[in-house]
């Protein structure tokens, strides 16, 4: 499973939900399927799609860490 992190205002704006998803610092983490399955993103791949919305996508593991170190650093 991938996720991918998104500026919040962007994903709002792509018609995705504050209150079901995990938002923190203006960012908002959706997974692998939301980004795939959405009307309003562009592209074929995710990767493609993670492009065109300005995301990173993760693994699990890297979105942890990512967690770790913003929860390190006092800003997650």
């Amino acid at each position: 499973m991938m996720y991918v992190i998104l500026d919040k205002v962007q994903a709002l704006g792509l018609g995705f939900n504050l209150h079901t998803h995990i938002t923190a610092h203006g960012k908002m983490i959706l997974n692998e399927k939301e980004v795939l399955m959405s009307n309003n993103i562009q592209g074929d791949t995710l990767d493609e799609r993670v492009k065109n919305i300005g995301g990173k996508a993760m693994t699990e593991q890297e979105l942890e860490q990512f967690k770790i170190r913003r929860n390190k650093d006092g800003r997650y």
